[in-house]
């Protein structure tokens, strides 16, 4: 039984990691986005998507031209707007 239990844990993983993975194609998809793209969100310039299965989050460009290592929560996706 626990064989059983481990292998169907091991599928349920792999399945919310595809399900994340097409969540964000499906983001840049709506938005008009290629993944290398920089958008505005709230007015700041951001790079890059991720899905955690509950929120989608971005990385904002400092002024230094670096990228935040704090991601933040996408709340509002209308407030996206394409260079």
């Amino acid at each position: 039984m626990r064989n059983q239990i481990q292998i169907r844990q091991t599928e349920i993983s792999e399945m919310e990691k595809e399900l994340n993975t097409e969540m964000v194609t499906d983001f840049y998809a709506r938005h008009n986005l290629t993944p290398e793209q920089h958008f505005l969100y709230d007015g700041k310039k951001c790079i890059g998507v991720e899905y955690d299965g509950y929120v989608f989050k971005t990385f904002h460009i400092k002024k230094d031209g670096g990228i935040s290592r704090i991601p933040s929560i996408i709340y509002h996706e209308e407030r996206i707007k394409t260079n």
